[in-house]
This record gives structure tokens, C-alpha cells and sequence, in this order.
């Protein structure tokens, strides 16, 4: 479970949330920050909701799309599994640059 915390030297009011290290403002991100959460690209997070690894929670004001950190952590987990599983590689890992060829 994410600690809650009330930062004073972040701006603005409300309670703000430490997930994996990362200060987070509300329980719902919006594709840049989930991508943020799990250390990839907002583009890496909107494949994952194309190939239906990943389903919004809802809407933000400008009609971007939310998501829980639970649901995002999920499908960062599914997508190793699965490269581990068809082709033996973590896409986590860096592989030295002598070998991708």
C-alpha cells in the first residue's frame, strides 16, 4: 500500500501519495504519469491500453484517460512475463550494444 503524505514543499493543497519513489497527486494518472510510475513512455502506456493490457478508470477534464497505479503496475508485470515467456529477454534489461545487431 502507497504511504500517504502531505509534502509542504510542493505547491498547491491536497494529499499527495509516494508510489515506488515516485510523488504522486491523486489516486487516478493520467497516461504520462503511469508511464512515470513504471518508468516508460506515455506512448508505452497507450499501446498497452490498444492491445487491451491496460483499461482506463475514467476521464480527466480534458478527456484523457486514467488509471490506477494497481492496474498500471499489472500490466508492466504481464508485459515482462510475456517477453520472459516468447523470447527468454527482459525488455527491462539493457543488452550490450555488441549484441543487438
Amino acid at each position: 500500500m502507497p504511504k500517504i503524505i502531505a509534502p509542504s514543499d510542493l505547491s498547491g493543497s491536497g494529499v499527495f501519495r509516494v508510489c515506488r519513489g515516485v510523488i504522486l497527486p491523486h489516486d487516478l494518472l493520467t497516461p504520462a504519469e503511469a508511464g512515470l510510475l513504471v518508468g516508460r513512455s506515455a506512448d508505452v502506456i497507450r499501446q498497452w491500453k490498444s492491445r487491451k493490457l491496460l483499461n482506463p478508470r475514467g476521464l480527466d477534464e480534458r478527456g484523457r484517460p486514467l488509471y490506477h497505479p494497481d492496474d498500471v503496475i499489472n500490466a508492466e508485470r504481464i508485459t515482462v512475463e510475456n517477453a520472459l515467456r516468447t523470447n527468454g529477454v527482459n525488455p527491462r534489461i539493457r543488452r550490450p550494444s555488441s549484441l543487438a545487431a
